[in-house]
């Protein structure tokens, strides 16, 4: 979403910022980034990579977070456990896939503790040709989920199979397959997920690499990488993010999408909040 800075050097070998508008957006990535690789531990002295510490069978890769802010959490609801997820999203500038404004509501259910159930319902504010945002309500998605596995040994796995029903003329009838692995290396955890959507009329892909790493006082950034291939427009952005666990088992959080290609939007807004209910502990 940020428009690649012009620089030059004048003829006493200055060096001259061309453009200034998106600046703020390259330390506001550092930062995160830097607060993301202070979950990495130092290698003790002699210690080879090929050491690892026992596991054992309850060993169950964490839940930092519900959600990220345009990528996929490799995760799924605890038996009984209800989550409903509002987001809104706005982003506007080069007629890219992101481009628009729309809010969202995602509910899901865990059927059991590896199978979840679930339901979003977009809304389409504002929508381009090029953009992957549905005009007003023309669509929802259903979908079921399964956590093939739960552990950070080799890595979490999941795989989910989505339908999007069309509400109204101007929505589409597909398929969202999606396939998502985790892995954590000491607090810090990568999440990959791969996401194509298969219709009658057009194709598209999403694909994401995600950081995720807790703080202090229930502080959580996140960084992803986030490429988007829909209308035959390829997109790129970088999402630094941060969220905050409050309490009633609610989180909120807000995201930048920064676009890093000329047919990226420039700049975007995203901005989450989950409520959970329900749920087994002891699963």
């Amino acid at each position: 979403m940020a428009q690649a800075t012009m620089c030059s050097f004048d003829v006493k070998g200055r060096f001259m910022i061309m453009r200034w508008g998106r600046i703020w957006s390259t330390p506001l990535i550092m930062i995160v980034g830097i607060f993301l690789l202070a979950g990495l531990k130092p290698m003790a002295v002699g210690q080879t990579l090929s050491a690892k510490p026992a596991q054992t069978g309850q060993d169950v890769l964490p839940v930092y977070i519900e959600e990220f802010f345009l990528s996929e959490a490799v995760r799924s609801e605890e038996h009984g456990e209800l989550q409903f997820t509002i987001d809104t999203i706005t982003s506007r500038g080069k007629g890219s896939a992101a481009d628009g404004k729309s809010a969202d509501l995602d509910i899901e259910y865990g059927i059991t503790k590896r199978l979840q159930l679930g339901m979003e319902v977009p809304y389409g504010i504002q929508s381009t040709a090029s953009s992957e945002l549905p005009v007003s309500w023309s669509s929802l998605n259903a979908s079921l989920l399964y956590q093939f596995i739960r552990s950070n040994h080799p890595f979490a796995l999941s795989g989910s199979m989505g339908v999007n029903v069309p509400l109204t003329s101007r929505g589409e009838f597909g398929f969202e397959p999606e396939l998502l692995i985790a892995k954590a290396f000491g607090k810090l955890q990568i999440h990959t997920s791969v996401i194509p959507e298969l219709s009658d009329d057009d194709k598209s892909l999403e694909y994401n690499v995600a950081a995720v790493r807790p703080l202090a006082h229930h502080l959580i950034p996140t960084l992803e990488f986030n490429g988007r291939r829909n209308k035959g427009l390829n997109s790129f952005y970088v999402t630094p993010g941060m969220y905050k666990h409050l309490p009633r088992r609610m989180e909120i959080g807000m995201g930048v999408p920064v676009g890093v290609n000329s047919q990226s939007s420039p700049i975007g807004v995203v901005v989450k909040m989950t409520l959970e209910f329900g749920g087994d502990d002891d699963d």
